[in-house]
């Protein structure tokens, strides 16, 4: 049996991740995949810089990006209402989203541990 659709985009999109952030990210997860007629939905979420929790929503091709600090409230790193079918350039895009990540954390931290 084959992977449904939306558990490949999930897949797909992990690997992309994992390419770009490189050793900034350990212990990616994917997690709540629906693969239903009208619900395309999966969430993936990851430590950044040993330091801070990504959480990345996926629901019929829009997407949200969350960056999570000391247990706080998500705070939204991706325009509102950003289309997955949109980003043509996954690498750039999440470039962006690291520059923002980065701009949360210390800098202070982030030479110490050799990220910047």
């Amino acid at each position: 049996m084959g992977l449904n659709k939306t558990k490949q985009l999930a897949l797909d999109f992990s690997d992309i991740v994992e390419i770009v952030f490189k050793d900034k990210i350990d212990g990616i997860v994917i997690y709540d995949i629906v693969d239903e007629s009208n619900q395309h939905t999966f969430k993936l979420k990851f430590r950044v810089y040993n330091f801070a929790g990504v959480k990345f929503q996926y629901k019929n091709d829009f997407f949200e990006i969350y960056l999570f600090l000391n247990g706080e409230e998500g705070l939204l790193l991706s325009k509102p209402n950003s289309r997955y079918s949109e980003i043509s350039d996954w690498d750039a895009y999440l470039k962006e989203i690291i520059a923002k990540i980065e701009s949360y954390i210390p800098e202070k931290y982030l030479k110490a541990k050799g990220w910047l």
